[in-house]
């Protein structure tokens, strides 16, 4: 780091024009330039000219030359990287938590304590934390708790965080509803519930597209999704006709399919061509 005279120095000779410059502290002599004197102060004109004399490392001064290009928008930038990057290290896959709670209990553990709440089979009670951070779940393996519902609707779950939803055999509903972080990329990683999975809300995701519905497919028991206030889909009722014929057992919620120009597309699809 600069000292306080060589920081004081540099302060003043940028900011202060000549002869306002001329009570600016010297490094050399430690004392004040008056007018009286006959040699004039050199100006230090750069990071390397301070540190020439000095055993001052080349990348040293690299890093110090990059600190007058951190604008705001860089800064906003390698803020929200840090953000991002410490959100998906919170969320990261714990061997131990499933080694000692099993893949239901550890999956339950992990999304209450983010906000969501859980259903187990054979229990009418939800569980959530709750003011005391009181989940009400076990801290050990029990037989008999099968996670059946997920309702982590408005959770900061991101893609490494559904590297703990595994395993899980009885899980037939999952709820999204307006997760930010939930996008292409973690509807495709559902594909792993389609022995199970029969209702799934994937409104309000922000980030989804078309893309990503289209991996639906592949949930062949889903009996009901809801997809409403999807930004990143123009022709949203078109997706879920197209999903209705690869799913026709399947319910699409969310959508409003009386349109005039939704009507005339599917009215010409179901017009027979002429022999």
């Amino acid at each position: 780091m600069l000292s306080r005279k060589a920081a004081s120095f540099l302060r003043t000779s940028i900011a202060l024009p000549w002869p306002a410059m001329v009570h600016a502290p010297l490094l050399q002599w430690g004392r004040c330039y008056t007018q009286k004197d006959e040699k004039k102060p050199e100006i230090i004109l750069g990071l390397s000219e301070l540190f020439a004399k000095q055993n001052i490392g080349v990348d040293f001064l690299a890093r110090l030359h990059q600190i007058p290009h951190l604008t705001m928008d860089k800064i906003r930038m390698l803020r929200k990287m840090r953000i991002v990057e410490k959100r998906a290290y919170d969320q990261r896959y714990i061997p131990e938590r499933h080694g000692i709670l099993g893949p239901d209990l550890a999956a339950a553990a992990f999304v209450v304590h983010r906000g969501a709440s859980v259903k187990f089979v054979g229990k009418e009670q939800w569980y959530k934390k709750d003011e005391d951070e009181e989940t009400g779940l076990p801290t050990r393996h029990e037989d008999g708790w099968n996670l059946e519902a997920i309702d982590a609707s408005e959770t900061e779950l991101v893609y490494e965080g559904f590297d703990n939803l595994v395993h899980l055999r009885s899980l037939k509903a999952l709820r999204l509803c307006g997760c930010p972080f939930v996008d292409d990329w973690c509807v495709d990683r559902l594909s792993q519930f389609q022995d199970t999975l029969e209702h799934l809300d994937l409104s309000g995701c922000s980030q989804i597209t078309g893309r990503g519905l289209s991996s639906l497919y592949r949930l062949t028991n889903l009996r009901s999704v809801t997809l409403g206030y999807l930004p990143q889909i123009e022709d949203l009722e078109l997706v879920a006709l197209m999903l209705e014929e690869c799913l026709p057992q399947c319910e699409i919620r969310g959508v409003d399919y009386w349109k005039p120009d939704l009507i005339a597309a599917n009215s010409e699809r179901e017009t027979p061509a002429p022999s």
